[in-house]
């Protein structure tokens, strides 16, 4: 299995089971070898990375306040 195919894999898997929790989130600059990401908070104390041009992301963030 390519990296590509489980990275994306582990990225659905982990926006189904986590719960964005708060009121707030972070914008992360794509400055390699980080991308450009939002970050928000979950129910169980983690954070999870979303693409900012995701329609999902854009509903979230236009009802919480960056950080």
């Amino acid at each position: 299995m390519s990296v590509k195919i489980l990275s994306i894999t582990l990225l659905l898997l982990s926006i189904c089971s986590a719960e964005v929790v708060g009121e707030t989130y972070r914008q992360q600059a794509a400055r390699p070898p980080c991308v450009k990401a939002i970050i928000f908070n979950t129910g169980n104390g983690g954070q999870l990375c979303a693409d900012p041009n995701a329609q999902w992301v854009k509903d979230l963030t236009a009802n919480k306040t960056k950080v």
